[in-house]
This record gives C-alpha cells, sequence and structure tokens, in this order.
C-alpha cells in the first residue's frame, strides 16, 4: 500500500531532520504565511471576481527513461484530465455556484456580459475549464435545450501557447532562464537541499539509465511517480525502499519553492498580476463589457466581464502568482487548488473599496484568506494598488525584461510580430503581383501596337517608273 494518505505527515517529519527554516512555515497547515483566521465573508458588498484554478487530477506529462509504465497505460495518453480530475472540477464549479449564484452576486443563468473564461490552449485546463463551468452554470428552464443533459455550452478563450505569457509560465524567456540559474547557485537553501539528497539523485540515475544525474533529472522522474502513486500504480522498487517515497513527497514541495524563487518571480507572475489590477480599475472607473467592446477600456487586454473573470490553468501559475505577491506557502498547489481575489465596495473606507484574497487547496474546509504582507485582510483598494504597483509587469515591458526581439502577447488588442510579418509578406506579394501585371500590360500594348504598324505599311516607290509600274 502507498503512503498517500501520510504524504503531508511525512513531509513535516523530514523538514524537521532537513530544513527547519521550511518547518516553520509549513506547520501554518496549508493556508499561505499570511493567512488570517478571520474568514468572515459576504456577497452583499461583492463587485468583482477573479478566480485562477489548476486543472484537475491528469495523467503524467511523460515517461522517464526505463519507466515501468508506458502511455498505453493511460486512457488518453500523456498529460490528459482524467475522469476523477473532472469530477474535480465539477466539485470546483459546484462550490461556486453555492458562493457566487446563490448568494445572488452572479444572475441565476448563465449570462455573458457578466463573466469570462479563458484557458490556456492546453487540453487538460480547457476540459477543466468545461467541467467548472458546468458545475457552476446548469441551465435554468430559459436555457435547457436537452431534456436528458443538465448542461449548456459556455465558451472558453484560448491563445497559442507560445503567445501565453498571461497564464503559460513556460514561454520564451532568456533572461529567466539566466537569471533562475545564477539565482540557484548561490541560494543556500537550494544548494544545501541538492547536497542532502544527492544520494536520491544517485540512486535515480542508477535506476533510470538516460535522466540527468542533477536536479533536472530529479524533477523528470517525480512527476510521473506521482501520477503513478496517485492511480495506485505500481512503483519501482528503489522508490520504496527505506524513506525514499516520504524524501520525494518532501521534494515535490521543495521544486515547487525554487521553481519561482522570490526576489525574480516577478518575471513570471508579474504581468497576470498587472492584469487582475487592471480588470479592478476598469471595474472601479464603472467601464462596462460593451464599453470594453467598444474600445474603452484603459488597458490592452481584451477581456471583458462585468461581475467575473474565471482563469483555468496550471500549479505553476498559481505558484508564480503566489510567489509574486509574497504569500507563497512553499507547498505545491493540488488539483483543483483556487485562488481567489475580490473587489468589495465599503463606504466607512476613504477609498470606498477594498479586496480581499482567498485560497481553496483542500475541499474538505472553507477557503483560507490571505493577506498581503503589509495590508489588512481587508486591503483598501488604494493601498492594494500601491503594493501590487512593486509587483507587476507591464505587457510593453514584459518583452525588453524577458530579453527577446518578437513577442505575440496573447489576450491582447496589440498586433503581434507575426501577425505584422504575415501583413508585411501579403503586402509584398500583392504588390509583386501589380508590378507583373502591369509589365505585362505595358508589354503586350507595345507588340499589339508594333504589329498593327507592320500590318498598314505600304513601301514608297522609288521612282516614276515604278509608280507607272504598279499601276
Amino acid at each position: 500500500m502507498q503512503p498517500k494518505s501520510f504524504a503531508l505527515v511525512h513531509t513535516l517529519l523530514f523538514t524537521v531532520l532537513f530544513h527547519r527554516p521550511l518547518l516553520c512555515r509549513l506547520l501554518a497547515g496549508k493556508a499561505a504565511p499570511h493567512s488570517s483566521a478571520k474568514n468572515e465573508w459576504s456577497s452583499d458588498s461583492l463587485e468583482l471576481v477573479q478566480l485562477l484554478f489548476r486543472h484537475g487530477d491528469r495523467s503524467p506529462t511523460h515517461a522517464y527513461p526505463y519507466d515501468i509504465h508506458t502511455e498505453d497505460e493511460w486512457p488518453q495518453g500523456f498529460g490528459q484530465l482524467t475522469t476523477r480530475g473532472m469530477y474535480q472540477e465539477y466539485s470546483m464549479g459546484q462550490f461556486l455556484h453555492e458562493r457566487y449564484v446563490r448568494t445572488k452576486f452572479l444572475h441565476s443563468s448563465y449570462k455573458r456580459a457578466e463573466v469570462y473564461v479563458r484557458s490556456t490552449n492546453i487540453d487538460r485546463t480547457l476540459m477543466s475549464a468545461y467541467s467548472v463551468l458546468a458545475g457552476l452554470f446548469p441551465p435554468d428552464s430559459t436555457q435547457e435545450w436537452s431534456q436528458t443533459l443538465n448542461w449548456q455550452p459556455i465558451p472558453v478563450h484560448a491563445v497559442p501557447v507560445n503567445e501565453d505569457y498571461l497564464f503559460f509560465t513556460e514561454t520564451n524567456c532568456p533572461n529567466w532562464d539566466e537569471l533562475r540559474s545564477k539565482f540557484l547557485e548561490s541560494d543556500p537553501f537550494y544548494l544545501d537541499t541538492l547536497k542532502k539528497n544527492q544520494d536520491l539523485i544517485d540512486l535515480i540515475s542508477q535506476n533510470a539509465p538516460g535522466v540527468e544525474r542533477s536536479w533536472d533529472g530529479l524533477e523528470e522522474v517525480l512527476d510521473p511517480l506521482f501520477c503513478q502513486n496517485e492511480h495506485n500504480m505500481i512503483l519501482p522498487a528503489w522508490s520504496q525502499k527505506g524513506d525514499n517515497w516520504r524524501r520525494l513527497l518532501h521534494l515535490m514541495n521543495v521544486s515547487a519553492i525554487i521553481k519561482y524563487p522570490q526576489p525574480i518571480a516577478r518575471l513570471r507572475g508579474g504581468y497576470l498580476i498587472y492584469q487582475l489590477a487592471q480588470n479592478i480599475k476598469d471595474k472601479l472607473r464603472g467601464i462596462s463589457t460593451i464599453d470594453k467592446i467598444k474600445g474603452k477600456a484603459i488597458h490592452e487586454g481584451n477581456m471583458s466581464a462585468d461581475k467575473m473573470y474565471i482563469f483555468s490553468a496550471h500549479d505553476s501559475t498559481i505558484n508564480a502568482l503566489l510567489q509574486t505577491l509574497k504569500i507563497f506557502n512553499d507547498i505545491n498547489p493540488p488539483y483543483s487548488a483556487l485562488f481567489m481575489m475580490e473587489l468589495h465596495r465599503d463606504s466607512s473606507m476613504q477609498s470606498g473599496h477594498y479586496v480581499q484574497m482567498f485560497y481553496r487547496n483542500d475541499s474538505s474546509k472553507p477557503p483560507y484568506s490571505l493577506q498581503l504582507p503589509d495590508c489588512d485582510f481587508k486591503c483598501p483598494v488604494d493601498k492594494f494598488m500601491q503594493l501590487v504597483e512593486n509587483m507587476d509587469v507591464e505587457p510593453s515591458k514584459l518583452q525588453a525584461a524577458c530579453g527577446i526581439s518578437d513577442m505575440g502577447i496573447g489576450g491582447s488588442q496589440s498586433i503581434s510580430s507575426k501577425f505584422i510579418s504575415n501583413i508585411l509578406i501579403a503586402i509584398a506579394v500583392l504588390i509583386s503581383l501589380l508590378i507583373l501585371v502591369t509589365v505585362i500590360i505595358v508589354i503586350s500594348r507595345w507588340m499589339f501596337k508594333r504589329k498593327n504598324k507592320d500590318f498598314n505599311y505600304k513601301q514608297v516607290p522609288l521612282d516614276l517608273e515604278e509608280e507607272e509600274q504598279g499601276l
């Protein structure tokens, strides 16, 4: 039997021996470091909600060398949402229905102007978004179209992965790769963890020839092993010897910690923070969905919702966001982890509004409340904007920050470089065709005139005798 149910306990025991600073943070439970015991909540003052969640349970994204399991053992192949994952996301949708529809913040039936949904362009996140929406918006009597199917189609938007700098944290960003490598080279926590687990890294390399004898090699086997364990599949014998499995579970959280180190996390999470803040600014300025369609929004994004934004993404997306906000709890976001940012009105505050944040990473408990450093749980919106201004990255500055010359930022009304290139190529081809047609016409007319001239030519007689003979 796999030690799945004791994963958190094992992690805590391991940190006692190997990393006491991390233990202090983990002992706070599953909530973030700045979580609050105050979990009062009301929809009466609610004006805007922004949700970011991880997809549900999935198959591994890959196999490692000498993996005892193959892709064929997963019904839909690698990296796909499982039926368990679909249920997890559907259940989350039901939770959101109770929180926002039953309390009458959202209309009882789906309204396009109220809600905007976006996902990364990956199968599992798209399917997760549809599963959440099925639980959030079951059709009412006015929207039923089938007597046997309690479901209605709701649009989910996406952009190409290589242009999705908003939610997909693996997009091209050379400066990020360089900064992270340099940071880890001198980070005491990373170096100490690497040293204490070198024997495990060596063991993996010995049992899976072809896997790098490095931290990257360790991470290469973590995902397949975790997914296999979640589905009660047989694990390799070496992973079950001694305390190896406990150590591997612990290192999954360590991997999450060092994935987006605090000093440089902004380069991966800052653009999303910028977008969340701009959506709040639009709401405060009274810019509606119709206004955005007419181009009156104050930012580049073409997102449009009067009450709720729903974003379906990955653990890495939540990780980067929470790290940048400085409220990460050092535990990898589990399947269906949900981050909630809410804008409330409060006339007693000078700013008139405040921002609340919640994190739901345990479906058996109410969401944990999150608190930004240097701000109250009910963070006045002006103070909130002041704090996140030091964390966000505007899309116009992201290209330079990443150190690349060609970036088409998805979800923006700005035209991408690739699109501009295609337009220029099309124009060049059109001009070439026009020139060619013009040349053909000119040559044709010249040849036609020459032919007519030859046809009408009559030789002038050289003398009178020739003229008489001709008569």
